[in-house]
């Protein structure tokens, strides 16, 4: 039997003790006490630590030494609570590619308050859920969406190296097939490739829009980004009621978005300061970033004190927020 030696308390110093704020301390600090606790404790007691123990109980040490909702002073028009909005499903990031019912299902299971879709708009005026402009960038088909009637790309597949292929969906489709509840944010992302719209394809565009988000019963749960703002102020003027943001530059988003009332902008974390996003906020304008596609830009993302955050990391700040 072995003979242990207690051990020695006093060769660690008492402020070294771990916090649970990552405001005061970083993970780093709190591994690096981690570490020399565990190799105080083989010195002392003279036993060898198997390294798949010193592994797991690292990970366990680093999962709770992330930064959590109370580190954050938030404050915004959302009830000072930030909606945790996965790009595309589960991100750039994520083992199935964005826009496919795979990811945006792992992006519900995963705790998503949301997730965003990108929308382009066939010339028969069927949505679809792609991002790119060419369809060589991402799928198995070549050409733009805009051009092409839906019966020429249904069968259309994303394309990846090292992955199944995942088929390429309506809107219609992919609503009828996800399985979500009434609480889920939907933003549509609506891109239009297209230089110019003449007055009649916005018409004709804003029609198809309103019919599908009346068929499908998501007005309440649907938030709108438009690049194009004649388009937005027409989907607008036919449905009031609908959360519309603009999509662009500050100046200009915060410009077009306060003159003709919407509901909020949609921003780069990269291209705006906290100061415009209050200043966003004091005109009654919910802000909306995109770009938060790591762990540190999750962290910066929250500390601008937005309403929803798109993020490629949506675990990460699913477990920051939530």
């Amino acid at each position: 039997m072995i003979d242990y030696e207690p051990l020695d308390h006093a060769r660690l110093n008492p402020n070294d003790t771990p916090p649970l704020n990552c405001v005061a301390q970083s993970a780093e600090k709190q591994l690096k006490f981690f570490s020399l606790s565990l190799l105080s404790m083989q010195h002392n007691y003279q036993f060898n630590i198997p390294f798949r123990i010193y592994l797991s109980a690292t990970i366990v040490l680093l999962s709770f030494s992330s930064c959590n909702k109370k580190d954050f002073d938030i404050k915004n028009l959302n009830g000072n609570e930030i909606e945790v909005i996965g790009h595309g499903g589960m991100g750039i990031k994520g083992l199935t590619p964005i826009n496919s019912l795979k990811s945006f299902e792992k992006a519900i299971d995963s705790g998503a308050d949301g997730v965003e879709l990108d929308i382009q708009i066939t010339k028969d005026n069927v949505f679809v859920v792609f991002h790119n402009e060419k369809l060589q960038d991402g799928s198995n088909k070549e050409g733009r969406i805009f051009e092409k009637n839906w019966s020429e790309i249904n069968d259309a597949k994303f394309s990846s190296a090292t992955i199944p292929q995942h088929q390429i969906l309506s809107l219609d489709e992919l609503l009828k097939c996800l399985d979500y509840n009434s609480d889920l944010i939907l933003i549509l992302d609506i891109k239009t490739y297209k230089s110019t719209l003449s007055e009649a394809k916005i018409e004709e565009y804003s029609n198809a829009l309103i019919a599908i988000i009346k068929k499908q019963g998501i007005e309440n749960q649907v938030l709108l980004e438009f690049n194009d703002l004649e388009f937005a102020r027409s989907v607008q003027l036919k449905n009031s009621n609908l959360k519309i943001f603009a999509y662009n530059v500050f100046e200009y988003a915060f410009e077009k978005a306060s003159e003709y009332g919407f509901y909020g902008i949609t921003l780069s974390m990269d291209n705006v300061t906290a100061a415009e996003i209050l200043k966003a906020h004091d005109n009654d304008l919910r802000v909306a970033l995109f770009g938060a596609n790591s762990k540190s830009k999750n962290r910066a993302a929250i500390e601008m004190n937005p309403d929803y955050i798109q993020t490629d990391e949506l675990k990460h700040l699913d477990r920051m927020l939530n």
